[in-house]
């Protein structure tokens, strides 16, 4: 098929526009029905819960992170009045961590996105929490489960539920996404399985995800700084500049007597440093790898699609500076500040460890910003401009 006579695509009734993380526009099918939009998480106070109508034996599949306060245990699944047995909770009095059926498992940090796949029956709490088994002899009474806490509220969780599946007889009886009803904006679990939308059961308002966006737009007095000092990394993000004037824009770290390290688009037709051959006026996946194991000759290698510049080798290593997002910091200065549109952006440590995952997104408030995958942390513009979003996806 000859794509360059194509002007037009229909998307079928019922998919909703997605971007992959490199940046290529997909099509999937909607978790969720017309009249709900999908979050990443609904977030409890302590005085919200949730009651997904079902009782008995069940298997979770419960992913959550927990805002724990010290002394206070807080049960996230209950299937008791009391919550004091057939739960899966979070703190005891003298620990942090953790746990189900009164097991405390310790290598769990609680306030860690863990998911947890437990099995509750007449024979007691078996399964995992975050890939550490558990097993506990304790029966789990025939009630009603809930969710944040026990039916009568006793132990109210405060965290963050990002998805639940429920098993009974080895069949889904619910899935439970995050969602609001985009009528009167209520937030609750959506369960795809029987089509109900269950909202809170308690009292007060639970607190919406973000919303993901296809991009953020800065526009030139817009600027983010991640906080992430210089050191050996890899940072990968999807890119286009959207000015086109001649003055240089720049994306990275500051270091003193070097000058910048990073990506820039010098002029009107190139990348730098050496890198001409990608169009810096079209989306392109960006690649930078920074080795700072000497830190008196650090060295930096570029890579924009399919190109790659030669590497470039610097003088010395300033860890004092910050990744910053929209342009770069001096002092307490943002230079070389940056007209373009950013699709992802994350950051790998020397152990190829992922430590930074930020996608642009529209936060409960509606404020656009970007999202940490990995520590739940909203960042904000921190200029004086403000941030233009792409489509929800």
């Amino acid at each position: 098929m000859d794509w360059s006579q194509v002007t037009a695509l229909t998307i079928p009734e019922g998919n909703v526009k997605q971007v992959s993380v490199n940046g290529v526009v997909l099509w999937r099918k909607s978790l969720l029905p017309s009249g709900y939009t999908q979050l990443e998480y609904i977030e409890s106070t302590g005085t919200q819960r949730i009651e997904p109508n079902i009782s008995g034996n069940a298997r979770w599949v419960i992913t959550a992170q927990a805002n724990l306060i010290k002394g206070n245990s807080q049960v996230l699944i209950s299937s008791t009045g009391s919550g004091e047995s057939g739960t899966w909770y979070g703190e005891s009095t003298n620990s942090r961590v953790w746990g189900a059926g009164g097991t405390a498992l310790s290598d769990i940090p609680p306030t860690t996105k863990t998911t947890a796949d437990l099995t509750f029956n007449n024979s007691g709490i078996t399964g995992t929490i975050g890939g550490i088994s558990v097993v506990r002899n304790i029966t789990s009474k025939n009630s009603i489960w809930s969710i944040f806490a026990s039916t009568s509220q006793s132990y109210p969780f405060i965290g963050k539920l990002f998805e639940a599946t429920v098993y009974q007889n080895d069949e889904i009886v619910r899935k439970l996404i995050p969602a609001k009803r985009d009528s009167d904006n209520v937030l609750g679990m959506y369960d795809t399985v029987t089509g109900q939308f269950f909202t809170n059961a308690g009292t007060g308002e639970f607190i919406a995800g973000p919303r993901f966006v296809e991009y953020i737009e800065f526009d030139g007095n817009s600027w983010i700084d991640t906080g992430f000092t210089q050191q050996t990394c890899r940072i990968e993000f999807g890119v286009e500049f959207i000015n086109h004037n001649n003055a240089t824009q720049f994306m990275g770290f500051h270091v003193s007597n070097t000058g910048f390290w990073g990506i820039a688009r010098k002029g009107a037709k190139e990348f730098h440093p050496n890198v001409q051959k990608a169009y810096p006026y079209q989306y392109n996946d960006v690649i930078i790898n920074f080795d700072a194991t000497n830190t008196t000759a650090p060295v930096l290698t570029l890579t924009i699609g399919d190109a790659t510049s030669s590497p470039v080798v610097g003088s010395t290593v300033n860890p004092k500076t910050t990744y910053v997002m929209g342009g770069v910091k001096y002092g307490s200065n943002i230079n070389y500040n940056n007209f373009m549109k950013v699709h992802y952006n994350r950051i790998y440590n020397a152990n190829n460890e992922l430590i930074q995952d930020l996608r642009p997104c529209l936060d409960g408030n509606n404020v656009a910003c970007m999202y940490d995958m990995v520590t739940g942390t909203y960042f904000y513009n921190q200029g004086t401009g403000q941030f233009i979003t792409g489509d929800i996806v």
